[in-house]
């Protein structure tokens, strides 16, 4: 009994996590990958579901037919576009107010917020200009300045 739910919570977790990727699943083949039948990949993707309700997740499961597989989709309410994502991306790096190493970081984690399929659109777009963006002569990290100054203005 153990071993079934312990081989559940792998199932469901690994299933929910490449949903959130931007993956499909498709049943049938997820109920051969995990051995289950197709009505207990249902059953688990009812509670993923469930869950995303529950936690107002900003996203929803629903079935795509043309693909035969389940994918979330954004609801948009408080997820940044890619659009959104791409203009904040441009206006960093023309601010050249950070270290290529910070500006590059904070970039690939705004980016990995759109949905997987235009992550590597928006890369292309930013690609040249993040390559050549060039350090400011101070050469110093002012991320955590700035986070040190906003500090003690609080208190």
């Amino acid at each position: 009994m153990v071993d079934s739910q312990q081989n559940k919570g792998y199932r469901v977790i690994s299933m929910f996590d490449r949903l959130m990727d931007g993956q499909g699943i498709n049943k049938k083949q997820e109920a051969f990958t995990h051995n289950v039948g197709e009505k207990t990949i249902q059953r688990d993707l009812n509670e993923i579901r469930d869950y995303i309700d529950k936690a107002k997740l900003d996203c929803h499961l629903e079935y795509v037919r043309v693909e035969k597989v389940y994918r979330l989709t954004n609801t948009g309410k408080s997820i940044l576009s890619k659009e959104q994502v791409l203009a904040i991306v441009k206006i960093l790096i023309e601010s050249r107010a950070l270290l290529k190493s910070e500006m590059s970081d904070i970039i690939d984690k705004l980016i990995s917020i759109v949905s997987a399929d235009k992550q590597e659109f928006i890369h292309n777009i930013i690609l040249n200009e993040k390559h050549l963006y060039v350090d400011l002569n101070h050469k110093k990290s002012l991320l955590h300045l700035i986070w040190v100054t906003k500090l003690l203005r609080k208190i």
